[in-house]
């Protein structure tokens, strides 16, 4: 499963429903599962830890509508990443966050397994 460190206090925005769309200056063709971390800087809570799974639901360049909820001010290099279905994590996994998109498994993250997986898709077959 792909991963994504976010830095707070964005990833408690995320979190509270607040923040749905994700901006980076780089596009990403992947859609579908994707685990928020939440990088060790700045130590606010729950950081450097495996706090969520969302869904990539499109990726498109920014528009100035956008500001709201992707909190941050337009720039047309831009790209937003809209998420929806947003599953927490109970317990979250401590692990170490990486720059860019990551893989998220057993062996980068001990603790994580197959179940946390299957517990996503079946939270979203039951939330759809």
């Amino acid at each position: 499963m792909k991963a994504l460190t976010i830095r707070q206090p964005w990833v408690n925005l995320i979190l509270e429903g607040k923040k749905t769309l994700e901006v980076r200056a780089w596009r990403t063709s992947h859609r579908g599962a994707l685990v928020i971390t939440s990088s060790a800087r700045p130590r606010i809570h729950p950081y450097g830890a495996a706090v969520a799974i969302v869904t990539i639901f499109n990726c498109r360049r920014m528009d100035v509508t956008d500001e709201p909820v992707a909190m941050v001010e337009y720039d047309h290099v831009f790209f937003v990443w809209e998420l929806t279905r947003l599953m927490r994590l109970d317990p979250v996994l401590p692990c170490k966050g990486k720059l860019g998109l990551w893989e998220i498994n057993e062996y980068t993250v001990p603790g994580w397994n197959a179940e946390i997986e299957r517990s996503y898709e079946s939270w979203l077959s039951m939330n759809t």
